[in-house]
């Protein structure tokens, strides 16, 4: 199953709380976990009291932070430079993915455990 296929069989989605008053750069301030069409389901409600998933990915708003500047700094020239001194593909994810050294556009790394 690829990512789009995962995309449309979840009933789930994380929704990223983003503040950017303070900064050149957006700034992570919640990660939620919501149903398919962004808001709060009955089953999302349910999942984040059984696991407390909100509360378990917030020690990641630092790094989605820090993909939020990284990205913003990426432009055309950024990308195809990159892209041809270290042989990725010449994608703004693909640079991001490898920039942020956390991030793998592999499916099969994808279902990892870290």
């Amino acid at each position: 199953m690829n990512s789009v296929q995962h995309k449309d069989l979840s009933s789930f989605r994380f929704v990223l709380k983003i503040e950017s008053l303070d900064g050149p750069y957006p700034i992570c301030e919640e990660i939620l976990l919501r149903g398919k069409g962004a808001n709060v389901v009955k089953e999302s409600k349910a999942h984040e009291e059984m696991f407390h998933i909100n509360n378990l990915y917030a020690g990641y708003k630092d790094k989605v932070s820090k993909l939020y500047a990284k990205g913003y700094k990426l432009n055309d020239s950024v990308v195809k430079y990159m892209s041809a001194a270290f042989g990725i593909k010449p994608s703004p994810s693909d640079i991001l993915a490898y920039l942020s050294d956390e991030i793998s556009l592999k499916e099969n790394d994808i279902h990892k455990d870290h």
